[in-house]
């Protein structure tokens, strides 16, 4: 019996059915009382209307979200989520001397963003009488007219006074442009204390080691000069105070806090700096400072000295990722980057610093940085389950549906006392069929071994950069084999062995990888020879071969300092296959690829919405004996589907454009494109707590497809722009997900509304559970039923 490689899912459309209908019952949830006092007034809900025409939407409701959680607690209602059901729990007595705090309460906070003109206008209080139950419950509804918002006019650095040195005023109006108070920006405590948080970082980083915030204060004034000069114009005073009304303003002073010691103005030079590489958990840093049975290590150009007994670290790889220098001014980036550089290198578990001030003609400091080593060598045995999540580059090898898999890892965390990671691991798997009933349970059969090693710096020819002017620098060296029998399809063996360099600078992040050497060998059986003479265009596909490329990627995460509940990144890159070579017996691939991809996130209090685009395409040199572009090598190539991509249609069960081929054929159904396009839309809320964890919901959709560069034997499935409209996909659907902290479970449904493959456009018409294609051909499900592990972007 030949094996069949469909993706489509034997989900009954009752099951169907049940699925939404539980989402649905989890999202709209119903509501009961426990423990409802008897026969007196109750507080069972609470409404907050605000009037607020200069707010958007999303700010208007994340405020009124924010006024609730300052009403008076009495007036607070308790309540839990199970199963999806809101239970008021033991509501308290109505008292309405509560409303009244409540009104002070949100007022004060009101206050503390600057809309000192917000009104309660008025409140009612509503009881409703139900006998049966003998309840009588209360809600009372806020009416509240938020006004204007104190506006910046000016802010004033005053850091000039006798008591404070003239250059903290110098670096204050230098840094000016990057100021949260600017002029007409609004006012509130929050703008002020991270303003304050703003100079006194300025000043660390300049030598200012015992500044902080606390040193700093700001003076508000919101009084006009102007309404109180007796020389102005009585009738001029009386509109400039109507123009204050309209658009009240204040101007801000920084000023010195009184009393602040005086040694916090001052400027501290690093002393010394004395590092301890080999600290046990066990010891106690004030013992080791006075300890004279350390070897001491000094460096020539710089004196830092390391204190050590058993040379277990080369005294280069600490002096390295130090940048604590004696006799330079305190930086406090500098600080934080040789903490973080030794805790995120490996070889450490835990950093811990002491320092020591002194004066004389000048203020210094000493550092004593306590290192604690990790184990040097791990071994981890794991049993795992997982789904494909890598679907911009296509890999064969990865599960249709769930892969099982036994991994073994061993870790070496200071290879040859230079700090090296050493990773060697080996997994023994199995990859499982979808639900498809009329396909074998066991599909594919994986074994692996990988080994990696990875330097804490950059190596040739990338070590002439300044690493003092980089945040983080790495370089890999990995190696990889790979033996997989898709049964009844074909045997595979690949080798890969690459170098490549990694840099991180702020918010972007670039990666190198120069060579990058792969090889690839392919045993073919007679039913994958059956299905190329079907579908002529996997004959390129599965082409053995090797690749000598290049790649780069460069990844930059975007900031939103004025909206920190926007979150996002984007990622370019490529990779060149450009030579002409022959080993084992195989030819070279020739190729370009670049592709490119975009998330971006908005979170609000129980809810997110999430985006992602991504695009990519790729261009063999190559040609076949007709003269046409060749397609990619198969395991470069592009695919659509499975949790993470098309969430309607299976793992490589997309495509190629409007093509049909892969549709009505009875076996190999897998399709691999060279280019891709495909953007995602998902809405991800609360929904309850579920034995400890958190239960939510989703609302997606995914539009997209894969092409070729030249047509299948129908005639589709290259790209051409004029039919984009025609060639895309579209699914929508609704899913659950299960946080258990360490990872996410998800289980999502998705419909099929747009299928290229259906008579026209491929929009559905008539709600159905399955449809044929063009042609009249056998029907195929329009539901898609996905479990995967992490979100999906």
């Amino acid at each position: 019996m030949p094996l069949h490689s469909r993706s489509e899912h034997t989900l009954q459309p009752n099951n169907i059915l049940v699925f939404l209908l539980i989402s649905t019952l989890f999202a709209t949830s119903c509501a009961s009382i426990k423990k409802p006092p008897q026969n007196v007034p109750f507080v069972y809900d609470n409404k907050i209307n605000l009037k607020a025409p200069k707010l958007g939407g999303e700010e208007k409701t994340l405020l009124v979200e924010k006024l609730y959680t300052y009403l008076d607690d009495s007036l607070q209602v308790p309540q839990r989520s199970i199963l999806g059901f809101t239970q008021r729990l033991k509501p308290a007595l109505f008292d309405s001397g509560n409303v009244t705090r409540s009104i002070t309460f949100m007022n004060g906070y009101l206050n503390s963003l600057g809309y000192y003109a917000a009104r309660f206008d008025t409140f009612t209080v509503k009881m409703d009488t139900i006998p049966e139950k003998e309840q009588i419950r209360v809600t009372t509804t806020f009416n509240v007219n938020l006004g204007k918002n104190l506006t910046v006019d000016t802010l004033i650095y005053a850091l000039d006074t006798p008591n404070v040195q003239p250059f903290l005023k110098y670096l204050a109006d230098s840094a000016a442009k990057n100021a949260l108070l600017r002029k007409n920006s609004p006012y509130s405590k929050d703008a002020v204390a991270a303003e304050l948080e703003r100079l006194a970082t300025l000043f660390r980083n300049n030598g200012y080691f015992r500044m902080s915030r606390n040193a700093l204060i700001i003076e508000a004034d919101t009084t006009d000069p102007s309404l109180i000069s007796f020389d102005n114009d009585p009738i001029e005073q009386l509109l400039q105070a109507q123009r204050r009304r309209e658009d009240p303003r204040i101007i801000l002073k920084v000023l010195q806090r009184p009393g602040v010691d005086s040694n916090t103005f001052r400027q501290y030079f690093i002393d010394s700096v004395y590092l301890y590489p080999e600290t046990k958990i066990t010891e106690e840093p004030e013992l080791l400072i006075s300890d004279s049975t350390f070897n001491t290590s000094v460096g020539k150009q710089r004196p830092i000295i390391i204190k050590e007994r058993k040379s277990l670290f080369r005294p280069r790889l600490i002096r390295r990722n130090n940048y604590l220098i004696p006799t330079r001014l305190y930086n406090d980036a500098a600080y934080f980057r040789t903490i973080n550089n030794f805790w995120r290198m490996g070889p450490w578990q835990q950093v811990d610093v002491k320092t020591f001030m002194h004066y004389d003609s000048i203020a210094k400091v000493n550092f004593h940085v306590f290192l604690y080593p990790a184990k040097k060598q791990n071994i981890q045995l794991d049993l795992e389950g997982s789904q494909n999540n890598n679907i911009s580059v296509s890999n064969v090898l990865s599960g249709r549906f769930l892969a099982i898999s036994i991994n073994a890892t061993h870790r070496g965390r200071n290879l040859f006392r230079s700090g090296v990671q050493s990773t060697s691991s080996a997994r023994l798997g199995f990859e499982l069929n979808s639900l498809n009933q009329n396909a074998a349970f066991f599909q594919a059969f994986l074994l692996s071994g990988t080994q990696s090693f990875s330097i804490p710096k950059l190596i040739w020819p990338f070590a002439f950069l300044d690493r003092r002017k980089l945040d983080a620098t790495r370089t890999q060296l990995n190696f990889s084999a790979l033996y997989t029998d898709r049964f009844d399809f074909y045997k595979q063996i690949a080798f890969t062995a690459g170098l490549q360099w990694e840099i991180r600078k702020g918010r972007n992040s670039y990666t190198w990888s120069i060579p990058n050497l792969e090889s690839v060998s392919i045993n073919e059986t007679d039913s994958l020879r059956k299905e190329i003479e079907v579908n002529p265009s996997l004959r390129y596909a599965f082409t053995p071969g090797n690749i000598l490329s290049a790649k780069m990627s460069w990844e930059h995460k975007m900031s939103f300092p004025r909206n920190p509940r926007r979150a996002g990144y984007f990622r370019f890159a490529g990779e060149v296959s450009p030579f002409d070579f022959e080993i084992f017996n195989k030819e070279s691939f020739q190729f370009f690829r670049v592709e490119g991809q975009f998330v971006h996130s908005v979170q609000h209090a129980k809810s997110s919405m999430n985006y992602r685009a991504y695009a990519g395409v790729g261009w063999n040199f190559d040609k076949d004996e007709f003269g046409k572009r060749a397609t990619l090598p198969y395991y470069r190539q592009y695919i659509a589907g499975g949790s993470n991509s098309m969430r309607a249609w299976g793992l490589r069960q997309l495509g190629i454009g409007r093509s049909i081929i892969s549709d009505t054929t009875k076996g190999f159904t897998d399709r691999f494109g060279d280019i891709q396009f495909e953007m995602n839309a998902e809405f991800r809320f609360k929904l309850f707590r579920l034995f400890g964890f958190n239960i939510g919901g989703a609302l997606f959709t995914d539009v997209g497809n894969i092409w070729n560069h030249s047509n299948n034997a129908d005639g589709e499935g290259k790209f051409f722009l004029k039919n984009l409209y025609y060639d895309l996909a579209m699914d929508v659907g609704t899913g659950i997900r299960w946080d258990v902290s360490y990872l996410v479970i998800r289980l999502d449904a998705a419909y099929k509304v747009k299928d290229p493959v259906r008579d026209g456009a491929g929009w559905m018409k008539t709600v159905e559970w399955s449809t044929k294609n063009r042609l009249g051909t056998e029907a195929k499900n329009n539901i898609g039923f996905q479990f995967g592990i992490g979100y999906p972007f």
